[in-house]
C-alpha cells in the first residue's frame, strides 16, 4: 500500500542535523563556505495515479535555524527555468514536477545562492531535498 507523505516534523529536521549527515554539495557563487544537502532522497510516493513527481523540503542555515521566505527555483538541464516558488515561514517549500532531472537553484538576500544539479524526479516519487544555505560572508 503507497503512503501519502507529509512534510518532516521538526523533531525528524532537528535529528537529521544533529546527525551531521552529508549527502551531496551544492554549487555556490560568492564567498560562501558550509553549505550542504542533509537529504536528498526518495521519501514516499504519491497517488498510484500520479503522472508528476514532487520534489519538498526545508531551507536551514548552519546553525539549523528554519531560513524563511527562500527563492526555490528549478531550472531543466539546460539551464531554463521551470517554475519556483518562495518557501513559507517555516521554510518548507512543496513543488511538483514532471519526471526528469533538474537543477534546483536557492536563494534569498543576505544568504549564499546555491545550486543542487542532477535532481532526479520520478514518475508518483516524492523526493526530500533539506538543504543548509549559509549566511553570505562579505570578507
Amino acid at each position: 500500500m503507497k503512503q501519502n507523505i507529509v512534510l518532516p516534523s521538526l523533531l525528524l529536521m532537528l535529528i537529521i542535523i544533529m546527525s551531521g549527515c552529508v549527502v551531496q554539495k551544492a554549487t555556490s557563487k560568492g564567498r560562501c563556505d558550509g553549505y550542504k544537502v542533509l537529504r536528498n532522497e526518495t521519501t514516499g510516493t504519491l497517488s498510484d495515479e500520479a503522472s508528476q513527481g514532487m520534489i519538498y523540503g526545508v531551507t536551514l542555515e548552519s546553525q539549523g535555524v528554519i531560513v524563511p521566505y527562500m527563492d526555490v527555483v528549478v531550472l531543466d538541464s539546460t539551464g531554463k527555468q521551470v517554475t519556483g516558488i518562495t518557501s513559507g515561514s517555516f521554510g518548507e517549500y512543496k513543488i511538483q514536477l514532471e519526471p526528469g532531472t533538474y537543477q534546483v537553484k536557492f536563494n534569498r538576500v543576505g544568504y549564499c545562492m546555491i545550486t543542487l544539479k542532477d535532481i532526479i524526479v520520478s514518475k508518483g516519487e516524492i523526493r526530500e531535498l533539506i538543504v543548509i544555505v549559509p549566511e553570505q560572508t562579505t570578507h
